[in-house]
């Protein structure tokens, strides 16, 4: 999901602009931490372990 979401913001940088992707920022990085996947990856690096991602 992360990278997927990296793509889409150099696709949207390239095509309109930087401005466009980083206002695009802050909802995709709140909708990626409020999955399952992210809650996993903030609680693995704080329990300082390899992180399980489901994709989800």
């Amino acid at each position: 999901m992360g990278v997927r979401t990296v793509l889409d913001s150099a696709h949207l940088a390239r095509e309109h602009g930087e401005s466009a992707a980083v206002e695009r920022l802050r909802p995709d990085v709140a909708r990626l931490f409020s999955t399952a996947d992210g809650a996993e990856g903030i609680h693995s690096f704080i329990e300082r372990r390899d992180a399980a991602f489901t994709g989800r």
